[in-house]
């Protein structure tokens, strides 16, 4: 039979980028937000601008909304530590 795919919620999450986060500086392709966090970037909002479907050479900035379409579960897990806090 076939496998039975990995139960996943795929959800649309917001997390803030906090000072002092690691994540700060790095493109979105650095972050490993994709990779980590099994988590697509589709859009940003900065400071008033929305940047829907971002380059993922696009580097974050402290303040950025990230807009995360992922597992709720696992994109937490990647953004505690003072990566991001959820709105």
């Amino acid at each position: 039979g076939n496998p039975t795919p990995e139960r996943c919620e795929m959800q649309l999450v917001k997390y803030r980028v906090l000072p002092r986060s690691p994540l700060i500086d790095r493109s979105i392709r650095d972050s490993g937000i994709r990779e980590q966090g099994s988590a697509l970037v589709t859009g940003i909002e900065r400071q008033g601008q929305r940047i829907p479907n971002p380059e993922s050479a696009l580097v974050l900035q402290q303040d950025d909304l990230l807009w995360l379409v992922g597992d709720a579960d696992r994109v937490r897990a990647f953004m505690h530590n003072g990566k991001g806090a959820r709105e």
